[in-house]
């Protein structure tokens, strides 16, 4: 293609716009396909008709071939992504949310009777024990 006239950052912006789209489209084909998720708490309902399963199914696989033109006409780099990066940004995030989740950061909600304080905090301390080994595991040298 021809140089379009766009600037480093616009090329990035659409570098990174490409690959979400790619994502999202992946994403949303593996829910149409029912695989199955290991989610226990975070169900996915099926509320589509199969006609629509079907229409949303043949954009899907429009969609993303126009995305991957577009980032190759550019000239967009494949965004690639480090496993042990994001399991470190998983694991992060899920030790923020579980210490969120302490009676004490829980002020502004009432107060937690002291068993239930106790108790809560035991199950939160078990699941961040496990958080924690497995931040070990993945914390090696890069």
């Amino acid at each position: 293609m021809d140089d379009p006239g766009l600037n480093e950052n616009h090329l990035r912006r659409l570098a990174v716009s490409m690959a979400m789209v790619d994502a999202a489209v992946v994403r949303i084909l593996d829910l149409l396909d029912h695989k199955p998720s290991p989610a226990r708490l975070n169900v996915v309902e099926p509320s589509l008709s199969a006609a629509d399963t079907a229409l949303l199914r043949e954009a899907l696989h429009k969609l993303q071939p126009l995305a991957e033109k577009l980032a190759r006409d550019y000239g967009l780099e494949t965004h690639r992504r480090d496993l042990r990066r994001i399991v470190a940004a998983e694991t992060s995030q899920m030790w923020t949310i579980l210490e969120n989740c302490r009676p004490r950061r829980m002020k502004g909600l009432g107060k937690v009777p002291a068993l239930a304080a106790h108790q809560l905090d035991q199950r939160l301390d078990e699941m961040i024990s496990i958080l924690e080994r497995m931040n070990r595991t993945f914390a090696g040298p890069e």
